[in-house]
């Protein structure tokens, strides 16, 4: 049922970036109001952290990963990965589906949107720092697990992961 509760908060929140969009998008610049323009932007580069988060979970899950729902709709991730549960190679998958919705997000961002304008800009910007923030805060963390070291503890990972040298654990 929380998955579903998610699903519902993050659909609503694309449908107000695309009613946002569509309303900023389809009237000339000047007659735009400027906050309208930045929210547009923001709301476009939530949108792709969302993407972001559902290409996560869709790695887990596509590998048999363990994937906990968020507790609350307010949390900033959308699952917690069970380290304790889950093999590094599931961890891995579900690594690699984040960091390819998040090129997949950023090709529609060039594709789609006017640079011209100052939503596109913004969103452009949104979208980059959310880039950049994967390529310091989660590419490391994969290239060590793919390097042999032990899966990851804390923030969005549960369970304590078992030594490498203890074997595989059952997903």
């Amino acid at each position: 049922m929380q998955w579903l509760k998610l699903g519902v908060r993050d659909a609503a929140i694309v449908a107000l970036t695309v009613a946002v969009w569509l309303f900023t998008d389809g009237r000339p610049e000047a007659v735009t109001p400027w906050w309208l323009s930045v929210i547009a932007g923001l709301l476009l580069g939530v949108t792709g952290f969302l993407l972001h988060e559902w290409g996560h979970l869709l790695g887990a899950r596509i590998s048999g990963g363990r994937a906990l729902p968020a507790r609350s709709l307010r949390s900033v991730f959308l699952f917690a990965f069970d380290v304790q549960r889950s093999s590094p190679r599931q961890f891995l998958a579900m690594s690699y589906g984040g960091y390819i919705a998040s090129v997949l997000g950023l090709g529609v961002v060039l594709a789609l949107v006017s640079l011209d304008r100052l939503s596109g800009q913004v969103a452009l910007g949104f979208t980059g720092l959310g880039l950049l923030v994967t390529a310091v805060l989660e590419i490391p963390t994969t290239v060590r697990v793919l390097r042999g070291r032990d899966l990851p503890a804390g923030f969005a990972y549960v369970g304590t992961p078992p030594p490498r040298d203890a074997g595989t654990p059952a997903p």
